[in-house]
């Protein structure tokens, strides 16, 4: 793998439709762009999840969307009487983007009396300003999806580039023990 030059960014997709969008926007300020197929970075399977439409529009697009009818099925709920009191949501990604996670969590809370919320996160996603915002939305149980700590094994599933090696998973969890009622 080659380093980038100075005045170069590495643009993280693989994207056609998105590459077509950047690349001129970098050019017209002077910079240019890496690519990872130019700097040899193999492809895995998580990319997919987040390279789902062909441009960053349609990308906004589509999520916009999503949470706008999850809002609206949510009020829906509530006007019909439901009352709940638990919320769970996994799946590992919800945390890539916080925004729209603590939007509707922020949503959920004012319908509804919900005593425990759980998120699902992935290792590499504990950093201080997400912890944060999701203690600040009174997140009970922060589940963190571990597969393993044998960098070996991490490495076989193609986890360890895109989740860190054991050790950086332990000190991650490590710095955000306590600050939950329940990790796991």
């Amino acid at each position: 793998m080659r380093p980038p030059h100075p005045r170069e960014l590495l643009v993280a997709t693989r994207n056609e439709g998105k590459l077509h969008e950047l690349l001129p926007l970098l050019e017209a300020h002077g910079w240019s762009a890496c690519t990872l197929s130019v700097l040899g970075v193999p492809e895995t399977a998580a990319e997919d999840e987040l390279e789902m439409f062909e441009t960053f529009e349609a990308n906004a697009v589509a999520k916009a969307r999503y949470f706008a009818a999850l809002h609206a099925e949510l009020r829906l709920y509530h006007r019909a009487g439901y009352r709940f009191t638990g919320v769970y949501v996994g799946g590992g990604t919800p945390t890539l983007e916080p925004a729209p996670l603590l939007a509707t969590l922020d949503l959920v809370r004012t319908l509804f009396p919900v005593r425990s919320v759980s998120v699902e996160t992935n290792p590499r996603e504990l950093r201080p300003p997400l912890l944060a915002d999701l203690a600040a939305a009174v997140v009970t149980r922060l589940s963190v999806g571990v597969q393993s700590f044998d960098d070996d094994l991490l490495r076989a599933m193609e986890r360890l580039d895109a989740y860190g090696s054991g050790t950086e998973m332990l000190d991650h969890l490590r710095a955000t023990a306590g600050r939950f009622p329940t990790l796991n």
